[in-house]
């Protein structure tokens, strides 16, 4: 490769996952309207590369973070929504668009 720098920018990435190439980590992403950006260029193959963006539900997400925050004696406010609301608690902690709890697409590139 001839560049002298090869870069992954990574746009509208919704909401909560994990950004690895050929096995390897290259980030955690936790907000859409943040676009991410590594360098790729020592982990490129000449074939057959391989990136995985595994997406985590907003929901399950945000119930780890509050009970974190629980147990580092800092709840995060309100704990439960209303009873006659009839909601979830700790869903609001983080949106997703999507219901899936854990979708992971992978893509070859540069074949």
């Amino acid at each position: 490769m001839l560049k002298k720098t090869i870069r992954l920018t990574a746009h509208g990435l919704d909401t909560i996952g994990t950004v690895t190439l050929n096995g390897h980590h290259l980030g955690d992403v936790d907000n859409m309207f943040v676009r991410y950006d590594w360098p790729v260029k020592s982990l490129l193959k000449p074939k057959g590369n391989v990136l995985e963006v595994a997406f985590e539900s907003a929901t399950h997400y945000g119930k780890r973070k509050y009970d974190q925050s629980v147990k580092e004696n800092y709840p995060i406010p309100p704990a439960c929504p209303p009873s006659y609301q009839h909601g979830e608690c700790h869903v609001r902690t983080y949106t997703l668009s999507s219901n899936l709890s854990l979708l992971t697409f992978c893509t070859t590139l540069f074949n």
